[in-house]
Parts: structure tokens; sequence; C-alpha cells
């Protein structure tokens, strides 16, 4: 009976060995599981680094390697490249790869496992999935949309920026919806920007003058220092600064219309190039040291023709002017030899006759213009005297006359 006890279980431990022997060298399940695939962070960011981690499992005794592949199936691709999983029997391996999300909403992470030997292997846990949801983040700032003031990051805050998803655009001028940068006509006035002045305003597009002020907006185009309205009343072009060609601005040219005049010094109408008498003061141009300038007036109050010996003379020269600039000189030469200055003269003539006194004035362009008058000096004492004794004489006379008269009288009756 002992015997037979002994056998049974020498042939039970047997089986149970070849059992074990057997299901060893059919089990070669390499795996993955669900919680097994884990990221290093809990909220995606479009445009942001994540690390995403997998575990893969060896259920057998055995020694197994894999070939494990990570891929975003909705963007249809691969996350880095195929990874080798080595893992000892009953044992893990881990492995890891680096994902950017580059668009916003679910993404589906799958990871494939593909064992070498497929022998023993469970293929339904050899891929597993996980999904989560990336947070738009246009500039790739950390900072979601939902928080983040400029989206594109390109300097316009979201609230007036036309495009704030897009960091080369933010304008629209014209409300297109092409964006101004990439729009051929910003403003939609008919002119391209190449050609436009003012390619943000469509009310402006040209500036003859370059002066920054639309022909539209200028009141002289051509900035000739003519308005616009009295180049049209002249004949004048108001886009071209000068009309006739001559050289000189239609705004400061007398005849913008005549090539062959330009100035009018002395406004008489006849221009200075056919004007004998450019600056009207009586000189010819000939002889005018400088027919630009009229040259002082001479203007004297006093004594001008006569004068009494060994009294004082009066002359004043102070209403004299000079209709283009201004009086710095007086000169009073008195008989071609005594010099006095100033606006006033007062002299005594010592002499009786002719005397002469010339007046010289200067003007502040060194013109001149001078004087001659001529003055006779009497003598007032003697013609006092004289006139004293006449009156003396004939009061003597008839004086004489009446006593003789009244004695006649007398001599008759």
């Amino acid at each position: 009976m002992g015997k037979l006890k002994f056998s049974i279980l020498a042939i039970c431990a047997f089986i149970s060995l070849s059992v074990q022997t057997a299901w060893a060298a059919n089990n070669n399940d390499i795996a993955l599981t669900k919680e097994g695939i884990r990221f290093s962070g809990e909220t995606f960011l479009e445009g942001s680094s994540y690390r995403i981690y997998c575990t893969v499992y060896n259920y057998s005794p055995n020694d197994l390697k894999g070939i494990v592949k990570f891929v975003d199936e909705t963007a249809g691709r691969q996350i880095g490249s195929d990874q080798t999983a080595t893992v000892f029997g009953n044992r893990t391996d881990d492995l890891f790869v680096d994902w950017t999300p580059n668009f916003e909403g679910q993404h589906t992470i799958s990871v494939k496992l593909d064992p070498w030997n497929v022998k023993g292997d469970d293929p339904s846990n050899n891929i597993m999935q996980k999904t989560i949801n990336v947070i738009k983040d246009t500039d790739h700032d950390k900072i979601p949309d939902s928080d983040d003031p400029d989206d594109d990051n390109d300097g316009y805050n979201d609230e007036i920026d036309a495009f704030p998803e897009n960091a080369s655009e933010w304008l629209d001028t014209d409300g297109d919806r092409i964006a101004d940068n990439k729009d051929p006509d910003d403003d939609n006035d008919g002119i391209l920007d190449k050609d436009d002045k003012f390619p943000l305003d469509s009310f402006e597009s040209l500036d003859t003058d370059s002066d920054g002020i639309g022909n539209n907006a200028d009141t002289d185009d051509d900035n000739d220092g003519l308005l616009d309205t009295d180049e049209t009343l002249k004949g004048t072009d108001p886009l071209n600064q000068d009309t006739d060609g001559d050289g000189v601005k239609d705004g400061e040219d007398a005849f913008p219309l005549d090539i062959k005049e330009q100035y009018d010094f002395d406004k008489d109408g006849i221009g200075d190039n056919a004007d004998p008498d450019d600056d009207n003061d009586g000189l010819l141009d000939d002889i005018d040291p400088n027919d630009h300038n009229k040259g002082p007036i001479i203007v004297i109050k006093g004594n001008e023709y006569t004068a009494y010996l060994n009294r004082e003379i009066k002359m004043d020269a102070g209403k004299s002017y000079d209709e283009d600039g201004n009086i710095k000189d007086v000169l009073w030469i008195i008989d071609q030899k005594e010099a006095k200055t100033g606006n006033n003269l007062i002299y005594t003539f010592d002499s009786l006759g002719s005397h002469t006194i010339k007046i010289t004035l200067t003007d502040d362009k060194d013109e001149t213009r001078e004087k001659l008058i001529n003055i006779t000096v009497y003598d007032l004492d003697f013609y006092l005297t004289l006139g004293l004794y006449t009156i003396i004489i004939v009061l003597a006379i008839t004086t004489v006359f009446k006593y003789i008269s009244k004695a006649f009288s007398k001599f008759k009756y």
C-alpha cells in the first residue's frame, strides 16, 4: 500500500512539472496596460512640449523584447522613432517620448507594441490608447488663448487686432477680410498701395508737394505759394510749381504765365526785365546803383530859401522816409565846407549873400539821395533901420505939410 501511494505522488509530481514546463515554453506574453500610459502634465497646450511614458509588462518568466511606437492618431503621425523594449522575466520596462501638439482639440494617443516573439503572446494587450484635450495657444507662449490678451503675440491686443491669431497681420483697413500686409490696396480706393501716397486713407492717394497733406485736403497741392483756387482763376497749373518753366515758383512769379518775366519790383504792371526803372525811383536802371531799392525821400520843413544875418535858421528832415527800408544817416553840408549830422539843422550865417546847404540821406542799403538848397542871407537890422528912418521921414514930411497947410489957411483969411 505504501509503495502504491508513493508511486501516485511521483506520477503527479511528474505531470505537474511537465505542465509547468510546457506552460513556460508557450507563455511569451509581453503587454501594455492603459494605466501604464502616462503624461508629464495634466493640462495640454498647443505648441508646448510634453513627455509621454509607457510601461511594458512581461507576464512570462522569459526575457522578452518588442518594438514600441507612439502615435498621434488624430494628427496621423508617429511621435518620435521606434523604441526597443527589453523586459526581463516577470519584470517591466519604462519607455518615453517627447511630444509637441501643434493644434488644439482632442488627440488620441496610441502606444503600439510589436513583440519579437509572437508565439505565446496575447495580441489584445499590444495596443493601448488614451484621448486628451489640447487647449488652444496660438502664440505658444504657454498662456491659453482664453487668458491671453494678445493671442498671436504680435504686439496688438486682441480687441484691436483684426487678425488676433495671425502674428503677421493685425490691420484690415478697408474691411475686406484681406489683411493689410497681403492686401495690394489696403484702403480699397482703386489705387494700389505701391502707387498710393496714403495707402490707409481711402480719401487720399496723391501728395504732389510731399508735404504730408493729401491733394484732396491740401489747399496748395504743389506748394508754390498760390492756393489751388487762385491758380484756377489765374490759369496756372495747381500741380506744377512753375507753370511757365522760368525757374520761379508761381507764387513768387509776378508773371507766372510769361517765361520772360518773373518780377515787378515797383508793381507797376511792367516786368523788371522790360521796365527801364524797376524801383520807380526816378533813376533809370542804367544809372541807378541799386535798381531794386527806391532810395530815401527828402522832406524838409523850415527856412529853405531865405535867412537873415546873425539869426538862426532851422531845418527839419525828420519827415523824410524810405518806402522799402530805413534812413540810417542824415548829413548837412553848409557852403561846401561845414558839416552837421542829424535830422535837425540849426545854423547862423554871419555873411550876406548867397549860400548853399546840401542835405544827403543814406538808407539801410547804402543808397543816397541829395538835395541842394540855395539860400540868400539878408541884413534884417539894416532893413529894419532903413524902414524906421523912412517912417520918421514920412512922418516929418506929413507934419511939415500939415503946419504949412494951417499957416496958409490963416494967411488967406
